[in-house]
C-alpha cells in the first residue's frame, strides 16, 4: 500500500491541478511551464525531430506548456517560395513539387524566408519527401537545426528562429550526378509560442529517468550479478529460477536453497548476494521471502548497507523484509542468507523462495513511492507509479532557453521539484544573469559547498535579496523549492514543501528582471552544475495569491512526491 500524494497524468485530480497552472498564464504573465513527467513535451535532440519514448533516453529539448502548445497559423508562403543554391528545376508534381538536378554537384534546393517575414519564435517545420532519386540526405536548417534522416517520408524539426537567421527547409543532393532529384509536398512552418528550453550541444543533454531501484536482475536471483559467499563450513547456495508464485501471481519467485555444512559458529555463513557502492547515507535493502514448501519455517538474515543484518524468520508466508543502515562509500554486498550462531538459533539449512530485491535511499522507501522497483537492466525497468525526472550529471548537462523578456516586471514565482544528490558544492538549478546577480532571480541547490538551499533576487543592487535556507536539508533529498522575488517589495522568500523557510528584506535595488536567456542546471551554462534530478520547473512573472501558491506547490508535489 502506497500514501501520499501520487498523480498520474490521466487522473482528474491532476487535470483540475494543471488546469490551475495554465491559469496562471491566461493573462499574458511572462514565465515557463516544464513538466518533467510529460514525454510529449521531450526531444532527443535540439531541433525536436525525435521524441523521447523511453526511460533513460537523452532529452535535447523541451517544449514550455504555458501558452497551451497550440500551434499558430500557417506561416509556410507555399511552393513557389523555393529557392536554389545551384541549378536545377522544380515541376508540379501531384500535390507538390518535383526537383531534378542539372549541374550533377552538391545542391541545396528548398524553402527560404527572408529574415523579416515572421516574429522571432519558435517554429514547428514539416514536409514530406515522396520519392528520391540518387543520393540525397534531408535537413531542416535554421538556428538549433540538425540533420534528421535520409529517405522518403514527412519530417517535422523544431526550431528557433531570430530576426537574423533566415528559416528554411534544404534538401542537399550529395551526388554527382546529373538528373538526381525529389518531390516535396505538404510543406508547413506554424509557430509553437512558449519558453522552450535546449541543450546546446549534444554533451549537455540531461537524460530522463525513472530510476529508483539501484540493484538489477531484482527478480533474477539465479542471475551472474548474483553471487554466492561462502565462509567457514558454508555450502554454496543453488538457485533455480521461476520455481513458484510471487506476490503478485506471477511464476517469478526463484528458489534458493542454503546450507551451512554442519555450521554452527558466526563464521560459517551461506549468502546469496549482489553488490554495489552505496554512497555514506541511510539506505533501505528489503526483498520477498517465504519458504519453498509453504510450511516450514528458517533462521535467516538479509544484510544491507555497511554489513547491517537483520536476523529474520522465514515462514511458509510471503513477507517483505527489509534491513536499514548508513552506507559507507564502499562496494557493500546486499545478501539473503544463514548464518551460524545468530540468534534466535540458526537453521543449518534453508529452502525457500525469493523475490523482488530492491535497494533506495530511505527516504526514497516512506511509501510516497512504490515501495518496489522491477529492474532488469539500467534501461528496462518498470517505470509505473514512479515520477519520470530529467537527470542532471553534475558535470557539464545543462539546457536553456533564448532569451525570455522578464523587462516588464520586478516580481517572480518560481516553482521546481528537485532531488538534491550532492552538497559539495553550489548547484544552479534555474539562473538569469547570475553571473552578475543584477536584475536577477536564482536558484540553488545547494547554495554553496553546505546543506542549504537558496534563492536570490535583485534589481540594480545584486543578489540583493538572499534567502538561505537553514542547514538541515543533507542530500541526498527530495523537495519542492518556492523562490518568490519582489524587487520594489525588497522581499526574497525561500519556501520549501509547502511552507516557508527563510523571508530575506535586503535592499534590492530598482528596475526589473532582465531579457536574456536562462539556464537551467548550470550558471549561464558554464558554473556551478546541479547534481540530481529534476522533476518539474514553474515560473511566472508575477505574485500569486495563497490559493494559487498553493495549487502551484500541490501540483508540484504530485509531479516529485515529495512530501
Amino acid at each position: 500500500m502506497r500514501i501520499g500524494l501520487s498523480l498520474k497524468l490521466s487522473e482528474p485530480k491532476y487535470n483540475v491541478l494543471a488546469q490551475n497552472i495554465r491559469a496562471l498564464f491566461a493573462d499574458g504573465s511572462q514565465g515557463w511551464w516544464y513538466d518533467d513527467n510529460d514525454t510529449t513535451t521531450l526531444f532527443q535532440d535540439s531541433a525536436g525531430t525525435t521524441p523521447v519514448t523511453a526511460v533513460e533516453q537523452f532529452v535535447g529539448l523541451q517544449l514550455d506548456k504555458s501558452r497551451g502548445l497550440v500551434l499558430g497559423s500557417e506561416q509556410s508562403p507555399g511552393l513557389a517560395a523555393f529557392t536554389l543554391t545551384a541549378s536545377g528545376t522544380w515541376s508540379p508534381s501531384g500535390a507538390g513539387y518535383a526537383f531534378v538536378d542539372t549541374v550533377g554537384g552538391q545542391v541545396r534546393p528548398g524553402v527560404e524566408f527572408p529574415s523579416t517575414s515572421v516574429p522571432s519564435g519558435w517554429y514547428r517545420l514539416t514536409f514530406t519527401v515522396g520519392s528520391i532519386t540518387g543520393a540525397t540526405q534531408v535537413r531542416v536548417d535554421g538556428v538549433g537545426a540538425s540533420d534528421i534522416l535520409a529517405g522518403t517520408g514527412t519530417y517535422t524539426g523544431t526550431v528557433f528562429l531570430s530576426a537574423t537567421s533566415k528559416p528554411r527547409w534544404r534538401i542537399e543532393d550529395t551526388s554527382t550526378t546529373i538528373g538526381d532529384g525529389f518531390t516535396l509536398s505538404n510543406v508547413s512552418m506554424r509557430a509553437i509560442p512558449g519558453n522552450h528550453r535546449y541543450a546546446p550541444a549534444s554533451g549537455n543533454r540531461p537524460i530522463w529517468s525513472k530510476r529508483v531501484n539501484l540493484l538489477t536482475k531484482t527478480e533474477q536471483f539465479n542471475d551472474a550479478v548474483w553471487a554466492n559467499t561462502i565462509a567457514g563450513t558454508g555450502v554454496a547456495a543453488t538457485v533455480t529460477a521461476d520455481q513458484g508464485t510471487a506476490p503478485d501471481g506471477t511464476n517469478t519467485a526463484d528458489r534458493i536453497q542454503f546450507n551451512l555444512g554442519g555450521g554452527t559458529t558466526t563464521s560459517d555463513i551461506t549468502r546469496r548476494r549482489q553488490s554495489y557502492t552505496t554512497p555514506a547515507s541511510s539506505h533501505t535493502f528489503s526483498v520477498y521471502l517465504r519458504s519453498f514448501d509453504g510450511i516450514s519455517s528458517y533462521n535467516m538474515h538479509i544484510v544491507g548497507p555497511d554489513g547491517g543484518t537483520n536476523n529474520i524468520v522465514v515462514t511458509g508466508a510471503w513477507q517483505r523484509f527489509a534491513v536499514t543502515a548508513t552506507g559507507t562509500g564502499s562496494a557493500v554486498a546486499y545478501a539473503v542468507g544463514l548464518r551460524g550462531g545468530q540468534t534466535p538459533a540458526n537453521s543449518n539449512t534453508a529452502d525457500i523462495l525469493a523475490w523482488a530485491a530492491d535497494l533506495r535511499p530511505t527516504n526514497q522507501a516512506t511509501g510516497l513511492l512504490p515501495l518496489y522497483q522491477r529492474v532488469n537492466t539500467s534501461s528496462d525497468y518498470d517505470t509505473n507509479g514512479f515520477p519520470g525526472y530529467l537527470k542532471a550529471d553534475g558535470v557539464d548537462d545543462f539546457l536553456q532557453t533564448n532569451s525570455i523578456n522578464f523587462t516588464a516586471t520586478d516580481k517572480i514565482t518560481l516553482c521546481a521539484g528537485l532531488r538534491k544528490l550532492s552538497d559539495a558544492a553550489a548547484g544552479t538549478v534555474v539562473d538569469i544573469n547570475g553571473a552578475t546577480g543584477t536584475n536577477s532571480f536564482m536558484l540553488r541547490a545547494p547554495a554553496g559547498a553546505t546543506a542549504t538551499y537558496a534563492f536570490y533576487s535583485g534589481g540594480s543592487v545584486a543578489f540583493g535579496g538572499s534567502a538561505l535556507s537553514p542547514a538541515s536539508y543533507t542530500s541526498p533529498i527530495t523537495n519542492v523549492l518556492t523562490g518568490v522575488g519582489d524587487i520594489s517589495g525588497d522581499s526574497a522568500i525561500l519556501r520549501i514543501n509547502g511552507a516557508q523557510a527563510v523571508a530575506a528584506t535586503g535592499d534590492q535595488g530598482t528596475g526589473n528582471y532582465s531579457n536574456l536567456p536562462v539556464y537551467f542546471f548550470r550558471r549561464q551554462g558554464t558554473a556551478l552544475p546541479f547534481t540530481g534530478y529534476e522533476y518539474g520547473n514553474v515560473a511566472v512573472g508575477k505574485l500569486l495569491t495563497a490559493d494559487q501558491l498553493t495549487a502551484l506547490e500541490t501540483y508540484m508535489n504530485g509531479l516529485t512526491r515529495a512530501y
